[in-house]
């Protein structure tokens, strides 16, 4: 044998290693759920409840605004 034919064999026993190496099974990583991003994400909608419609010019006090929302508060708990 001479050294060009046991260069060649000692490459390809070379490569054989690392690829047999390298190559092996792979992992597999168990997939977490994800949110499906094809579709909008859905939005939750709060009604807040509807202002008393009040005459034009006429307008309410800081203390009766406040009770009002006191008592909304109340009647939603």
């Amino acid at each position: 044998m001479n050294n060009n034919s046991i260069s060649k064999v000692g490459l390809l026993l070379t490569l054989s290693v690392l690829l047999s190496a390298c190559g092996g099974g792979k992992k597999e990583v168990a997939a977490e759920p994800t949110n499906d991003i094809t579709r909008p994400p859905l939005v939750e909608k709060v009604s807040a409840p509807q202002e008393e419609a009040v005459a034009e010019g006429e307008t309410i006090s800081f203390d009766e605004w406040r009770k009002r929302r006191e008592a909304e508060k109340k009647q939603d708990q």
